[in-house]
């Protein structure tokens, strides 16, 4: 069910809007049929034609592939999933995070 939106977060990236639809869709993830997906591209500016095309034809499905098989080699097993020397699932505790990842920059010298 993910591929959809993914594809479509990419297509709106290649026009510079990849964190712009990300939000909207997001915001919106119980209407992700396809007429949503173009008004929301309407909504952010995009080139509908090159938006379109790029669904059409899944001019981004190898990067969103390699992004999935990454976190598969990774063990993710949900998103939001972080690794940034340290190993983070989820969202419910952000403050356990954050210190992790100041521990391991201060480990570091930064």
């Amino acid at each position: 069910q993910s591929q959809k939106p993914a594809e479509t977060a990419e297509a709106a990236g290649s026009q510079g809007k990849l964190w712009e639809m990300h939000n909207k869709l997001f915001d919106h993830r119980e209407a992700l049929d396809d007429a949503s997906l173009v008004q929301y591209a309407d909504e952010l500016g995009l080139d509908i034609t090159q938006f379109l095309k790029d669904l059409a034809t899944h001019a981004h499905l190898t990067r969103i592939q390699t992004d999935v098989d990454s976190g598969l080699q990774y063990g993710v097993a949900e998103t939001p999933t972080f690794i940034i020397g340290v190993r983070h699932e989820g969202t419910d505790n952000l403050e356990d995070f954050v210190q992790q990842i100041m521990q391991v920059a201060l480990s570091n010298g930064h």
